[in-house]
C-alpha cells in the first residue's frame, strides 16, 4: 500500500472511531495549549436565584414596553448571560436582541460569540448570526448560524469543529449541521468532512458522539498494523454500553494472511465482585487450514468480610496459537495456561480454602509424564495463633489434595505440619527456636495397573519431626558522607536446622521440586517446594547483611547480603533419587540499592566453591530521573545455559519528541530475542507514534511487525503502545 494511502487510511479510521463510541476530550493545556476560549475574558457566571432580568450597561433608555442599553451591556437571567455593545429588551415577549461583540454563555461553560443574536430569555430559544463557539472545554469552532432550541438544545449549521487550541488547528471537521443535546449529553453531526493539515481525508453522512466523558455505544478507535506472519491487520472495535457497570466490546479483525477474526471483551463490576471475559475466534485460518480460538476468564468475588472466591481460566485451541497471535515474547513463550477455581476464608487465626487447579500445556515438546498434575480439588486449613514476640506461637498447616493425570500414578495426598515457635527479640538481637513435625500419606488405589511397579504400595505414608534455631545480632554506627548523615548496620545471622533422614524414594512426586537458590532460601526448614518430600538436614547457615540507611529520611539506600550453608551430614533425600555429599553449598550474595540521583540497582551472585567458578549472576541497573524518562540495563548469566542482556529506555529527545526502545539479546545463542524501536511526536492537538518490533518465535524464526499510531487529541486514538520501559523491565525481579 503506498504511504499516502496508508496515512489516509489511518486518518479515516481515527475519524470513524469518533462516529459513535469515542468521546471528545479537552486538549492538553500548557504554555502552548491554552484552555480558555478565544475572545475577551468574562467574570465567572454565578447563577441567580430569582427570575428577574438583571442588566448592567453604560447607558440605558427606558420606553413603555422596551428598554435599550448600550456600552458594555451585560444581561443575566438565572444561569444564562448575554454580553453585547447594544441590547434591546422587550418585556411583553421577554425577547432580547443584541448587536456588536455578542457573547452568550451559561453556567455549564458553553459559549457563543457572534455579531447579532436574538434570544427569548424565559424558554432560552433564539438564534445568532455567524460566529464562534466553545463547548465547555470539549470542543470549539465556528458556525454560520446557531439556533438555540431551549435550555439543553442547540443546532449549528455550516460548522467547523476541533479540539485544538486557537491558531494551532492541525485537524478539524467541517459539518453541514451539528445538533447539541446537553440533557442527553450527545452531539449529532450530518454531512461531515475530516481535514488534516488542510487536506480532506474522509467524508461521512452521519456521526454522533457524547459531549462529555460519559460512555456511549459506538465504534472505538481501530488498530492498524502489519507483520510478516499475520499480514496487514485492521481491527474496528464496537463498544456496547449495556449498563453503568456492564459493557461489551466486539472487534472484527481482518488479517490479510489469515482471514477474518472476531474478538470480544465482556466486563462487569458489582459492589462485591468484578470480572472479565475475553474471547477470540478465527473460523478458518488460511495458513493453519482450520478454525482457531482462545478465551480467558477472570472473576473475583467477596462474600462478606472473610470469604472470597476467584476464577482464573485460560484456553487456546492449539499449541501454536500464542506464538502466531501473541504480540510479545512474554506471551508467545508461555508453555502453560492456568485454569483455576478457588474459594478462601481469611480469619484472625484460621484460614481455610479450596481450589480446583490445572494447566493447559501448549508446548508439544513436553512429554506426557512431565505434564503438571491436576488438583481436583485441593483443600487446606491453617490455624495459627497471632504472631507475638517473646511468647510461644503455635501453628498447624494441613492439606488434602486429589491429583489426576493421564497414564500416571494418581490418587489422594493428605498432609499435616504442627509447629511451635518462641521468638525472642529486642532492639539488637533475636533468637527463634522452633520445633515441629511432618506427616503425609497417600491413597493410590486409582492408579492404573500399567503404572504399578512390583511391590507397589497403595497407602504409603511417612512422618518425622524437625527442629531449628534462628539467631542474629544487629550492630549499627553513624557516619557522615558529603555533609549527610547515614546509619550503617552489620547483621550476622546463624540458622541451624535438623531433620532426620527417612526413606522417601518410593513415594510419588506430584507437585514437588527444588526452589531457585537464593539468599532467602538459605533459611528454609525444608529445602523442597511441595509436600511430597521433606529433605533430611543437619546443617547451619551462616550469613551476613549490611545496610546503609539515610539518617535524615530513614530510607534504605544500600543492602548487601552474603550467605552459605555448611552441611554436617550427607543429604539422602533428593530429586532425582541419590545422595549429596558436598560439605558446603554455593555462596550466594545479593545487593540492592536506591542511590541518590534516582539510581536503582539489584544484583545476585552465586559462586560454586567446589568448581571455583560463577554458577549464576544477574545484574539490573535503572536510572529514573523524572516520571517521563527511564533507562534500564540488565544482564542474566546461568552457567552453561543462559547469557542474556536487556537494554530498554524511554526518553524525550526534544520538546515534543520521545524515543522508546528495547533490546533483549541472547549472547549464548547469538540471536535477537526481542527488540523494539519507536519514535513518537506529541503536540497540543495530535500525536504520532511509529515503531518496529522483532521477536523470536517458538519455531526459531524472527517475526517482524511495523505499526503506526495516530492520535487526534480529544477525538480519537489508534492503537496502544505495546511496550513501555516506564511500566516494566525484564530483569527488575529475580
Amino acid at each position: 500500500m503506498p504511504p499516502i494511502r496508508l496515512t489516509r487510511l489511518v486518518l479515516w479510521l481515527a475519524i470513524m472511531a469518533a462516529a459513535s463510541g469515542n468521546r471528545i476530550q479537552a486538549a492538553e493545556t500548557g504554555p502552548d495549549c491554552p484552555s480558555s476560549p478565544p475572545g475577551p475574558a468574562l467574570p465567572p457566571l454565578i447563577p441567580l436565584d430569582d427570575d428577574r432580568v438583571h442588566v448592567e450597561a453604560d447607558e440605558a433608555r427606558l420606553l413603555d414596553d422596551t428598554a435599550e442599553f448600550s456600552g458594555n451591556v451585560i444581561l443575566q437571567r438565572r444561569d444564562m448571560r448575554v454580553r453585547a455593545d447594544r441590547l434591546r429588551y422587550e418585556k411583553s415577549t421577554d425577547r432580547a436582541r443584541a448587536e456588536g461583540g455578542v457573547i452568550l454563555d451559561n453556567v455549564r461553560g458553553d459559549r457563543f460569540e457572534t455579531g447579532t443574536a436574538e434570544v427569548f430569555l424565559q424558554d432560552k430559544t433564539g438564534f445568532t448570526g455567524p460566529g464562534r463557539y466553545s463547548l465547555a472545554g470539549h470542543g470549539r469552532g465556528d458556525a454560520e448560524r446557531i439556533l438555540l432550541e431551549g435550555e439543553y438544545k442547540a443546532s449549528l449549521t455550516g460548522v467547523r469543529f476541533t479540539t485544538c487550541p486557537p491558531d494551532k488547528e492541525s485537524w478539524y471537521l467541517k459539518i453541514g449541521k451539528l445538533k447539541l443535546d446537553r440533557k442527553r449529553d450527545i452531539a449529532v453531526a450530518r454531512n461531515g468532512t475530516a481535514w488534516f493539515y488542510h487536506v480532506p481525508v474522509f467524508y461521512w453522512p452521519y456521526l454522533d458522539f457524547p459531549l462529555s466523558g460519559r460512555r456511549k455505544s459506538g465504534f472505538l478507535a481501530p488498530e492498524v498494523g502489519s507483520s510478516n506472519t499475520l499480514g496487514t491487520t485492521l481491527a474496528t472495535p464496537y463498544y456496547f454500553n449495556i449498563a453503568p457497570q456492564l459493557d461489551d466490546t466486539l472487534t472484527p479483525r481482518y488479517l490479510s494472511k489469515r482471514g477474518l477474526q472476531l474478538q470480544n471483551e465482556f466486563r462487569y463490576l458489582g459492589r462485591s465482585y468484578s470480572g472479565r471475559l475475553d474471547a477470540e475466534y478465527l473460523p478458518f485460518d488460511q495458513q493453519f487450514n482450520d478454525a482457531r480460538g482462545a478465551a480467558a476468564y477472570r472473576h473475583q468475588q467477596r462474600f462478606g468480610r472473610r470469604w472470597n472466591a476467584r476464577a482464573d481460566l485460560s484456553w487456546v485451541s492449539d499449541d501454536q496459537y500464542l506464538d502466531d497471535f501473541g504480540n510479545s515474547l512474554s506471551i508467545s513463550s508461555q508453555t502453560q495456561l492456568r485454569q483455576e477455581l478457588s474459594l478462601r476464608y481469611e480469619g484472625d487465626w484460621l484460614r481455610f480454602g479450596g481450589r480446583a487447579f490445572r494447566y493447559q500445556t501448549i508446548d508439544p515438546d513436553i512429554a506426557d509424564d512431565e505434564l503438571p498434575y491436576m488438583m481436583l480439588p485441593q483443600l487446606y486449613l491453617v490455624a495459627a495463633s497471632p504472631p507475638r514476640p517473646n511468647r510461644l506461637n503455635a501453628r498447624l498447616d494441613s492439606e488434602w489434595v486429589d491429583f489426576e493425570r493421564k497414564d500416571s500414578v494418581v490418587g489422594e495426598r493428605w498432609y499435616l505440619r504442627p509447629e511451635l515457635r518462641f521468638p525472642l527479640r529486642n532492639r539488637y538481637a533475636f533468637l527463634v527456636p522452633a520445633a515441629g513435625a511432618y506427616y503425609w500419606g497417600y491413597n493410590l488405589d486409582r492408579t492404573p495397573e500399567s503404572q504399578r511397579t512390583p511391590g507397589f504400595d497403595t497407602r504409603p505414608a511417612n512422618g518425622l519431626g524437625y527442629g531449628s534455631l534462628d539467631a542474629g545480632l544487629v550492630f549499627d554506627r553513624f557516619f557522615r558522607f558529603r555533609q549527610r548523615s547515614y546509619i550503617q548496620t552489620l547483621e550476622p545471622r546463624v540458622f541451624y536446622v535438623y531433620v532426620p533422614a527417612r526413606e522417601q524414594d518410593s513415594l510419588p512426586v506430584f507437585d514437588t521440586t527444588l526452589p531457585d537458590f537464593s539468599f532467602d532460601n538459605l533459611f528454609r526448614e525444608n529445602r523442597f517446594v511441595g509436600r511430597d518430600r521433606v529433605g533430611d538436614a543437619n546443617q547451619v547457615t551462616v550469613a551476613l547483611t549490611s545496610r546503609i540507611l539515610d539518617g535524615e529520611r530513614g530510607i534504605e539506600r544500600l543492602r548487601l547480603s552474603v550467605g552459605e550453608i555448611y552441611y554436617f551430614a550427607d543429604r539422602q533425600v533428593n530429586l532425582p533419587a541419590g545422595t549429596e555429599t558436598a560439605r558446603t553449598s554455593d555462596i550466594i550474595g545479593e545487593i540492592q540499592g536506591r542511590l541518590r540521583g534516582n539510581w536503582f540497582l539489584r544484583g545476585i551472585l552465586q559462586w560454586d566453591r567446589e568448581q571455583k567458578e560463577t554458577e549464576r549472576w544477574n545484574a539490573f541497573v535503572q536510572y529514573h530521573p523524572k516520571p517521563d524518562r527511564i533507562l534500564n540495563l540488565g544482564y542474566r548469566f546461568q552457567h552453561g545455559t543462559e547469557r542474556q542482556s536487556e537494554l530498554s529506555f524511554e526518553w524525550p529527545l526534544w520538546r515534543r519528541w520521545t524515543v522508546t526502545g528495547r533490546w533483549n539479546y541472547s549472547w549464548r545463542d547469538r540471536e535477537n530475542l526481542e527488540s523494539l524501536l519507536g519514535l513518537g511526536y506529541r503536540s497540543c492537538c495530535w500525536g504520532l507514534r511509529v515503531y518496529a518490533d522483532r521477536r523470536l518465535s517458538a519455531s526459531g524464526n524472527q517475526r517482524t511487525a511495523i505499526r503506526v499510531q495516530l492520535e487526534l487529541r480529544g477525538l480519537a486514538q489508534v492503537g496502544s503502545l505495546p511496550f513501555s520501559p516506564l511500566r516494566r523491565g525484564l530483569f527488575s525481579e529475580f
